[in-house]
């Protein structure tokens, strides 16, 4: 995580350090980018380190990293084609799993509720793997208000439980805004009215439903498949023009 925010164009303001983990390989590459990126570093006792750690055994490393804020408005205006937009998400882990996995399919942002979980609560930063610092997030988000101001340039696909259209049958063509609700309850009415489209994922077994981060990840696949080989074929067609 710290190697990450290193490596991203976030400010990174201070990273403590135990001696041990400095004489280590790994605590020498990081400390020699800290260096280049001019981090303030401090060495501490591993034991005041632990004490700081949200985890029972930290890696020997914290870094206190500036919290970034984005301009949604000024993000829109780049004609993003993916974006994903999660209600009311509790549970931490299931949240940083969707961000590091709508970072590797290439989705363009994530927007939050703010009934959601908070984004840098510690599992949820954690869970991220360091997507977090590497792919455009929104929260808090006005859901509802935001949705209104999408739904003029994008798709809006619904994600439920059952009853929506399959997802390996839709076109993702146009600018696709895909929205996922929380654990417990999925999308409240109102999104889902305000949606162009539900969305299902087809079950072939006798589980009565998916988690929410894997049933993320299967739509959002779908939908950067779609589009990756779209592109990739629009490629050869004007190659081969």
């Amino acid at each position: 995580m710290v190697e990450e925010a290193l490596r991203s164009d976030w400010r990174v303001q201070e990273l403590y350090f135990s001696s041990e983990f400095s004489e280590s390989q790994t605590g020498k590459n990081l400390l020699s980018l800290a260096c280049q990126r001019k981090v303030e570093t401090v060495q501490i006792q591993a034991q005041a380190l632990r004490k700081m750690a949200e985890t029972e055994t930290p890696q020997g490393a914290i870094a206190v990293v500036e919290k970034k804020e984005l301009g949604l408005n000024n993000f829109l205006r780049q004609n993003p084609d993916f974006i994903v937009v999660l209600e009311s998400v509790r549970d931490p882990g299931n949240l940083g799993t969707i961000i590091r996995t709508a970072d590797a399919l290439g989705v363009k942002a994530v927007l939050i509720s703010k009934d959601s979980v908070e984004l840098y609560n510690p599992k949820t930063v954690r869970s991220t793997m360091g997507s977090i610092f590497h792919l455009p997030i929104f929260y808090p988000v006005d859901i509802l208000d935001t949705l209104r101001v999408l739904k003029r340039d994008f798709r809006m696909l619904a994600a439920v439980a059952g009853g929506g259209v399959s997802a390996h049958k839709i076109d993702y063509s146009n600018p696709v805004c895909l929205l996922l609700g929380g654990e417990a309850f999925g999308l409240s009415e109102e999104i889902v009215k305000l949606a162009d489209l539900k969305v299902s994922i087809p079950s072939f077994g006798q589980a009565e439903s998916l988690n929410l981060s894997v049933a993320a990840g299967i739509l959002m696949y779908e939908i950067a498949k779609s589009k990756n080989l779209r592109t990739k074929s629009e490629v050869l067609r004007n190659k081969q023009e």
